[in-house]
């Protein structure tokens, strides 16, 4: 019940995960951290907060350095630029590679039938992200 916001507050009042205890569950473990919408956090970071660096920060550490570690994130920041540093403020001087994966864009529900033959219209197909 509740709007999601609503939700996700509450998940947390109930539940405090730091960053101590997401590395003591990982332990020396191979690991992917997936996040989508990367480009928020330089948002959150041109709103001076310390959890954009931390976070960053975290990221850097944790995921990119350690070998058995992995990091895939979504942008909505078009760049032809393949450097890491353009999709973290607090990175800006990193020249890591990003390997770049466009998705399959189509003009019509027929091309996007292709990709998934059970669409139930344009609809669907865009909420999906096939159009």
């Amino acid at each position: 019940p509740g709007t999601t916001k609503e939700q996700f507050e509450a998940f947390r009042k109930l539940y405090h995960v730091t960053a101590t205890d997401v590395l003591s569950w990982l332990g020396q473990a191979p690991a992917l951290l997936i996040v989508d919408e990367l480009n928020n956090l330089r948002q959150i970071a041109q709103k001076n907060s310390a959890g954009a660096a931390e976070i960053a920060t975290f990221i850097k550490q944790n995921f990119l350095a350690p070998s058995g570690r992995y990091f895939i994130f979504s942008s909505h920041i078009l760049s032809t630029l393949e450097c890491f540093g353009v999709y973290m403020e607090y990175s800006t001087t990193s020249d890591r590679n990003v390997l770049l994966q466009e998705l399959p864009l189509v003009d019509d529900l027929s091309s996007a039938k292709t990709l998934n033959n059970d669409l139930k219209g344009a609809a669907e197909a865009i909420y999906y992200g096939l159009m």
